[in-house]
């Protein structure tokens, strides 16, 4: 069996740059845009509210790893075909 040598890209950055090629195909490296719009000043409200509540909170830390862990397994059916398990944040964005 012959493999291509592809590029590596060993960072995020560098997957997402303009000449980065493809990594799936039909779907662009960068496939999620978030766009933040910034709103109104609220500094103005504090002035004129009723109550304003000042002081230092603590929120105790929440990991997400035991909810999704960064692990994956994969393993070979009787019929020849490959079961994948995995995590995904959007399955129906990855699935073909």
């Amino acid at each position: 069996m012959d493999l291509e040598p592809l590029p590596e890209y060993m960072s995020a950055p560098a997957a997402m740059a303009e000449d980065a090629i493809q990594i799936h195909p039909g779907t662009p490296n960068v496939y999620f845009t978030q766009k933040i719009k910034k709103g109104e000043d609220t500094g103005p409200c504090f002035k004129t509210a009723d109550a304003v509540v000042e002081d230092d909170f603590y929120v105790g830390r929440q990991p997400h790893m035991p909810i999704e862990p960064d692990v994956g397994l994969a393993y070979p059916g009787e019929d020849g075909s490959l079961t994948i398990h995995s995590k995904s944040i959007g399955i129906f964005c990855t699935m073909p």
